[in-house]
């Protein structure tokens, strides 16, 4: 999947620079969804020069050609970034934050449906909820959150 994205970057136009290149490894190494700035982190203990801009500009120019897609549903100030672009549905912890993959939902998409004409181009579901180590191991219920 990598070379595919490195063809593809390379294809437009993109040079594969070292720190492009460790930019994606940290991407698709992550389960969790990066921010860029959790990107970025990762990046400055490996590449100390690397700017936070570089990976703003590696993952934006990523989402333009369609190779990540981007969560920003999440109430958070930051979008977070997925590699992987085939429909899928997400779980996020009000908790911790985390997000986790679930394959879609297996009713008949609303992309499938005329609804008032309008043409969907992307669908996504994401469930709120609290993982199993925020509930604690005792099972307590979470904590209640007020709007």
């Amino acid at each position: 999947m990598m070379e595919e994205i490195l063809t593809q970057l390379r294809e437009n136009g993109c040079r594969i620079t070292p720190q492009r290149r460790e930019i994606l490894n940290i991407l698709f190494a992550s389960k969790q969804h990066p921010k860029a700035e959790d990107i970025y982190e990762a990046l400055r203990h490996k590449m100390p020069d690397t700017s936070l801009a570089t990976v703003y500009n590696t993952l934006n120019r990523l989402k333009e050609l369609g190779l990540v897609d981007v969560l920003d549903t999440f109430g958070e100030e930051s979008a977070r970034f997925d590699p992987i672009t085939a429909a899928h549905d997400h779980l996020y912890c009000l908790g911790c934050g985390r997000i986790f993959d679930i394959e879609p939902h297996q009713h008949e998409p609303l992309a499938q449906s005329q609804h008032a004409g309008f043409q969907i181009v992307r669908e996504q579901t994401t469930y709120y909820g609290y993982c199993l180590e925020c509930q604690g191991e005792s099972g307590d219920e979470p904590p209640t959150i007020l709007p």
